[in-house]
């Protein structure tokens, strides 16, 4: 941790300071249902480097706070798997499952994300007003490196299968252009940016024993450049999403009367949503990667264990080439919002502050997860949706 302060004059203090973090953890996780060898650990590694410049200044009646950041974070997972091709093989046993070869969510993991902030505050105080205007704006640049099951991912219905070589199921996810490790690893086919900007404006009131504060916020989310969409998607769907502009209206209030205080408010709350999660519509667009998952072969006769035989190609054989995974956004998706409210009293009795206090909030649209299980020749469509209460 790193801090500069100047005070440069009687009337503007400038600060620097940085935070810097690296760790790094294995992750071996055993229980008793389920035993992993030693070729399912991997390095999971955690580096941020967050700087922040702050300009405090007086000017007359107001004040003012100038703030830009930058942020640098870097994840990425290393198998400890001598051999990164390996695939994770599962082979239920008493209950549970026995792990062998790599990790499937460890082989290709590479996330890199910049952060750019800009912020300004200005407060004026005139009469009974006390005005505060403000703007944060956040600009992310995300490149997130991540193929779940590259090397493929093999299931054995007992140990007595594996032994025979009775392959179960079989999955894989794979690039159609370049599927080598370290290409993917170091060339992540999600980059995208998110920006969020925000103004506000908000006052507060001094009448005495009541204090109000009105204010409001408009929240504006911008994805410059949308996942691109494969012909295979269904024609409704047409990267219209995002509720651009929300206006979030806000009330508060505090009365104070001897050793009474009656405070409360309400307003509208605008929240945000995983960018891991676009991550995966710029991943799954039908476009770039294509999958397989062959279920049930244990039941089949003279099909083979595609470990151990891997000159025949009757593993992959069954209709199912160059099938692909879309992942989207819903048309008009918007951002997490909620309305809130509360009201509180506070008595203070022989230096004894006593409160109650009660608060009431309902979602007005959230995040929904869903497959939806849209075929069209074939493939399957998951989506993100919102859901909206009136």
């Amino acid at each position: 941790f790193n801090r500069l302060d100047w005070n440069i004059n009687s009337k503007n203090q400038l600060t620097l300071r940085n935070n810097t973090v690296f760790s790094e953890a294995t992750n071996l996780e055993r229980d008793a249902a389920n035993f992993r060898f030693g070729s399912m650990d991997f390095k999971q590694n955690n580096n941020q480097s967050s700087t922040v410049l702050e300009l405090k200044s007086q000017l007359g009646r107001g004040s003012n706070s100038l703030i830009f950041g930058y942020t640098d974070i870097h994840d990425y997972r290393t198998p400890l798997s001598e051999k990164f091709s390996f695939p994770q093989t599962e082979i239920a046993y008493n209950g549970g499952t026995i792990f062998i070869g790599n990790e499937r969510e460890a082989t290709v993991f590479n996330l890199k994300q910049k952060t750019f902030e800009f912020t300004d505050n200005f407060n004026w105080s005139i009469g009974k007003h006390s005005i505060l205007l403000g703007t944060h704006n956040e600009f992310y640049n995300i490149d997130y490196g991540f193929v779940n099951s590259w090397n493929g991912r093999i299931a054995y219905k007992s140990v007595a299968d594996y032994l025979a070589g009775k392959v179960n199921r079989v999955r894989g996810f794979y690039s159609f252009q370049n599927n080598d490790r370290d290409s993917l690893f170091n060339n992540p086919y999600a980059q995208f940016n998110v920006n969020l900007s925000s103004i506000y404006l908000q006052d507060e009131i001094n009448l005495g024993k009541l204090k109000l504060s009105p204010g409001i916020r408009l929240d504006y989310t911008d994805l410059p450049v949308k996942p691109a969409l494969s012909v295979q998607t269904p024609k409704q769907y047409t990267n219209q999403y995002f509720d651009n502009l929300n206006i979030s209206p806000r009330l508060g209030f505090t009365y104070k009367s001897n050793s009474w205080t009656i405070r409360g408010g309400s307003g509208i709350f605008v929240g945000r949503i995983p960018f891991a999660w676009l991550g995966y519509a710029y991943y799954n667009d039908g476009i770039g990667f294509g999958s397989f998952d062959l279920n049930n072969r244990a039941t089949l006769t003279n099909i083979g264990d595609p470990i151990k035989d891997g000159s025949k190609t009757f593993a992959f054989n069954n209709g199912q080439k160059n099938l692909v995974q879309i992942d989207l956004l819903d048309n008009g998706f918007k951002m997490p919002k909620m309305w809130r409210s509360n009201l509180a009293i506070d008595k203070t009795i022989e230096g004894y502050k006593l409160t109650v206090e009660g608060i009431y909030t309902k979602t007005l649209t959230d995040l929904k997860f869903q497959q939806i299980n849209t075929v069209t020749d074939n493939p399957t469509y998951y989506s993100f949706d919102t859901k909206k209460e009136m």
